[in-house]
């Protein structure tokens, strides 16, 4: 049996040998397609991507054009004012509104 033990030997290391560049064959064939799909993903993200651009550019030229003739549907008048919200409360308990005019508004 001695004669025959390297042989073996050899054929193990020759079948893991080949096993391992299987393995590495499969796992860089997993890997191109990983990077294939990805590309196409991202095609398809830079194609909606320019879609979104153009579409954005054409609303903020509406915009402009419509606010130059003055029939923007934001008139430049209406400002936040916190007193005419909806929801606004005022100043909570025990705090003053802060204004130039009454000395004890800021607390010291």
């Amino acid at each position: 049996m001695a004669p025959s033990a390297p042989r073996t030997r050899a054929a193990a290391a020759i079948r893991m040998k080949k096993i391992a560049l299987d393995n590495q064959s499969r796992t860089i064939r997993r890997l191109r397609a990983q990077l294939e799909t990805t590309r196409r993903e991202l095609d398809t993200i830079t194609e909606e991507h320019k879609a979104n651009q153009i579409a954005l550019e054409a609303s903020h030229m509406t915009i402009a054009g419509l606010t130059e003739i003055g029939l923007s549907s934001y008139p430049r008048s209406r400002r936040f004012d916190a007193s005419t919200t909806p929801y606004h409360r005022g100043p909570g308990r025990g705090e003053r509104y802060l204004t130039p005019n009454n000395p004890r508004s800021a607390r010291s």
